[in-house]
């Protein structure tokens, strides 16, 4: 060994190349000057590492990075080096039992040896083992994953493929011989193509019928470019795909359902634009369905209502696009309602509610002929309350129920107004006022009339009340189950003028006479 030192330091300095055949194929060997490697073995180098390790300083020397990728198997050895003095020979055996490290200095030079005791095979460098490490748990990774992987040489031929894409090929051909398949597996997935840049990944969607199935199984298929080759996954998404399609189903039937209701809808998603309508809408609005099909936004359709004269006109533009932005801040919070009447005599109910995922939903209703009718049925209450007002008869009409829904204005002079309202006031409540005012027991025959449900009459009676006064009570069943309670002072009818008698037409013969009458002459 006394002849191979002085060949090894009389290299130049700074000399990273192995010295071919000078150390057997059980070692390797590495000589640092100071802390720089000047010379190694074959191979032997590779036990360096190219970087720092982590935790280590960017500007580690050669030695120190040798240490650190050698510590673990070689425990100890950094201390082992500072304690080392020149001319002086000291082995570490490692932790595993299977190598061991010489250690040797001569000046400012460190020889390393590092030996295999198995004699014919050396033990992998750690970068190399690290490298193999990893090789192999890439090679785990995408042999256990659940999609389908594979790799697409320039000529079109599958040249790798994971366990689950093999496993998609014998689903789709099973292999009858005992031989097994051969190699290449096929390509299932055919007329893909390539991405024109290795930056820029592409995805297509095919789909593939399996064997036994009902329908097709869908896959996205993202290509990847490496130089040369393509790598491929495939991702199942035929629940998605089978989503998709019922959700579209589902609108689909929606929209069937809203074009046959009367009520106008517009649904705006969270972008504001009109995702929705149907033909109830357009009718209401006559807006045309290329204009809503182009998806307006909800500002610019409200513009659009307001210049067809379809929006109450307000004072000011100001004042207008406030209540644009009303119509959208309410309806969100789900609290927008309003009657909108236009120029044009219409009335139109609109109704904002929040939809899911920030969408809008707007109802348009028309409802010019409720209010018209709403209005004529007021105007009718009105002309029968301004019939009872007239009338010198206390008049009180009940429902089926015996709540107050009408009386006049003699009624409260008679009984007196109370604070309730007067729908609050019940008959039963009035008949105690009327016998605490005019004790008798008529007010019992008038609850079994009100609580009979079988074909009533018209009665009448006398009470007399406290203060003295005589009231000619007069009962009368109406409609719909009512009762009307009419109370009349007894000298207000006896001071009434008889009604005038009207004599009846003489009753016309069964056949009449084309020819006049003639008369008796004198």
């Amino acid at each position: 060994m006394a002849f191979l030192l002085p060949r090894l330091f009389n290299r130049p300095a700074g000399l990273r190349g192995p010295a071919r055949g000078r150390v057997s194929a059980e070692r390797a060997v590495l000589l640092f000057e100071s802390e720089t490697l000047i010379d190694a073995s074959t191979g032997a180098a590779e036990y360096l590492p190219p970087a720092p390790l982590p935790g280590m300083a960017e500007a580690a020397s050669d030695l120190q990075r040798l240490v650190g990728a050698l510590d673990e198997s070689f425990p100890g050895i950094g201390e082992m080096i500072d304690d080392v003095a020149p001319g002086e020979r000291r082995r570490l055996e490692g932790a595993f039992g299977e190598s061991r490290a010489e250690l040797s200095r001569w000046c400012n030079r460190l020889r390393i040896a590092i030996i295999h005791d198995r004699g014919e095979t050396m033990p992998p460098p750690p970068a190399m083992a690290a490298a193999m490490e990893e090789l192999e748990v890439l090679r785990s990774i995408g042999d256990a994953a659940p999609l389908p992987i594979w790799k697409v040489d320039s000529a079109g031929r599958i040249c790798w493929a994971n366990s689950a894409y093999l496993s998609l090929c014998e689903t789709m051909r099973p292999v009858e011989e005992e031989g097994g398949r051969d190699w290449p597996p096929p390509l299932l997935f055919e007329s893909l193509g390539a991405p024109p840049q290795e930056d820029d990944p592409v995805t297509h969607r095919r789909e593939l019928m399996l064997p036994g199935t009902a329908r097709p199984q869908c896959f996205d298929i993202t290509l990847v470019r490496r130089g040369g080759e393509v790598l491929a996954y495939a991702i199942d998404v035929t629940e998605t795909e089978v989503a998709t399609q019922a959700r579209a189903e589902f609108v689909q039937t929606l929209s069937k359902t809203f074009a046959q209701i009367s009520i106008g809808l517009a649904i705006f998603d969270r972008q504001r634009r009109l995702v929705m309508f149907n033909p109830a809408f357009t009718d209401l609005c006559d807006l045309s369905v290329s204009y809503l099909s182009a998806k307006p936004t909800l500002p610019a359709l409200l513009d659009r209502l307001r210049d067809k004269r379809l929006l109450p006109e307000p004072k000011n533009y100001r004042t207008w696009r406030k209540r644009l932005m009303d119509v959208e801040s309410a309806a969100k919070e789900g609290t927008f309602g309003e009657t909108w009447v236009l120029p044009s005599g219409q009335t139109i109910r609109v109704t904002g509610r929040p939809h899911p995922d920030g969408a809008l939903a707007f109802l348009f209703e028309d409802i010019t002929g409720e209010v018209a009718l709403t209005r004529h049925f007021r105007e009718e209450m009105d002309l029968a309350q301004a019939v009872l007002d007239r009338s010198e008869e206390a008049i009180a009409v009940f429902t089926t129920g015996g709540r107050l829904s009408m009386a006049n204005e003699a009624y409260e002079d008679m009984w007196g107004a109370t604070e309730s309202r007067l729908s609050d006031l019940v008959l039963s409540g009035e008949m105690e006022r009327w016998r605490q005012a005019a004790p008798s027991r008529v007010w019992d025959r008038l609850r079994r009339t009100a609580e009979s449900r079988g074909s009533r009459i018209s009665w009448g009676g006398l009470v007399k009340r406290r203060d003295g006064a005589r009231l000619h009570l007069r009962v009368e069943p109406l409609p719909a189950g009512a009762l009307m309670v009419g109370f009349q002072p007894t000298q207000a009818i006896a001071a009434a003028p008889p009604r005038a008698k009207v004599a009846a037409p003489p009753r016309q013969p069964a056949l009449l006479s084309l020819e006049p009458p003639t008369r008796d002459r004198a």
